[in-house]
């Protein structure tokens, strides 16, 4: 969750991830080969679009998926994504606690779930500095509870990170199989959750991605668009690089993946990078706002957690399997604000109905 500053000027400079230490790295494959239990013959001589192999609609009966933040930005798309073909259970701390794991393996018995998407985390990344425990025992104890149940289930996951698993070092996109090196508690953490999955769960699916924003909830735009209804000015780190991505494709994703039984570590966002200042301006663009956007660095709004100057994710494995690169985030950008949601909380972004 970004900070700002509401004096003459505002200064903004971080994402909602709805995301070092030398002591974190990843020292498992990346790619994981289907458990014996499912056909992995199906992984040879692919040749078929991905969406067409329905792999969990195989079983005689609806599968079973349980998710976890389902009132987040991500967890509300998916939910409406998956209950015309799924029974779902959607869950947020007030139905399950992930840090409970007597809470989490009795809601593992009432359900009986096929396919876990574990979509809840600490997401603040400056509160993660200040609050390193509680950053911990959610996105990893609540993580390794979550993969027990899953492991003594027999019961697929799929694992929501971050591109804040990066240190923002390289000088081109990160692909799946890069070097981790995360710079905050929250990257740390987030990158504890990956390693658990991997050491415990042979079906799983980990997507990382970044400056998410979605019709729900709070997140980057829905905040710049606030500000410019209050503010001439206002100033945006412009030495941050990454790819944002909208809720509603990430969704659409994740429906995609799970409908195979390619299990791994994928990147998926939205192309092309962009820095916060010119998605901030962007925003303002398709909005038709005035407010001023000036460039700021990095050294001129320090925050408690430092942020990678550089965490643009290669989609390349998701690429290479066969499945097709998200629209650019400026198309996605200008969906989300004609989403009637948004619209009824920006009216200004009404325009009324469009000229035939």
């Amino acid at each position: 969750m970004q900070s700002f500053h509401t004096l003459e000027r505002c200064h903004v400079t971080d994402s909602f991830h709805s995301a070092g230490k030398d002591n974190f790295s990843d020292e498992d494959d990346v790619f994981e080969r289907p458990s014996s239990s499912r056909d992995s013959s199906a992984n040879i001589g692919y040749e078929s679009e991905p969406d067409e192999i329905n792999f969990l609609k195989e079983q005689d009966s609806r599968p079973k998926v349980l998710i976890t933040g389902a009132k987040g930005q991500l967890g509300v798309e998916l939910v409406d994504l998956l209950q015309n073909d799924f029974d779902i259970m959607p869950t947020d701390i007030e139905e399950m606690d992930i840090t409970n794991p007597d809470d989490v393996l009795a809601n593992f018995t009432l359900f009986q779930p096929d396919l876990v998407v574990h979509a809840a985390a600490f997401t603040n990344v400056d509160s993660c500095e200040t609050n390193q425990e509680e950053a911990f025992k959610v996105n990893a104890i609540g993580t390794q509870n979550l993969a027990i149940a899953c492991q003594d289930f027999d019961t697929i996951m799929l694992y929501i990170s971050t591109d804040y698993v990066f240190d923002g070092c390289s000088d081109k996109p990160y692909r799946e199989y890069n070097q981790t090196r995360p710079l905050n508690v929250y990257g740390e953490s987030k990158l504890m959750g990956e390693q658990i999955v991997r050491h415990l769960i042979s079906k799983h699916f980990i997507i990382r991605t970044s400056w998410l924003f979605g019709a729900q909830g709070n997140n980057f735009v829905k905040t710049m668009l606030r500000l410019s209804a209050e503010k001439k000015e206002i100033g945006v780190v412009d030495d941050q690089w990454g790819r944002p991505t909208y809720a509603s494709d990430l969704a659409q994703a994740v429906v995609q993946l799970i409908n195979t039984p390619f299990y791994g570590t994928y990147h998926i966002s939205n192309p092309e990078p962009t820095t916060w200042c010119r998605f901030t301006r962007k925003i303002f663009e398709i909005a038709n706002r005035e407010t001023k956007v000036n460039a700021l660095t990095t050294e001129e709004y320090p925050t408690p957690a430092k942020r990678p100057a550089y965490s643009v994710l290669d989609s390349f494995y998701w690429q290479l399997r066969g499945f097709p690169p998200l629209r650019p985030w400026e198309e996605a950008l200008a969906d989300f604000m004609s989403h009637p949601a948004v619209i009824k909380e920006f009216p200004f972004l009404d325009r009324g109905p469009k000229e035939p």
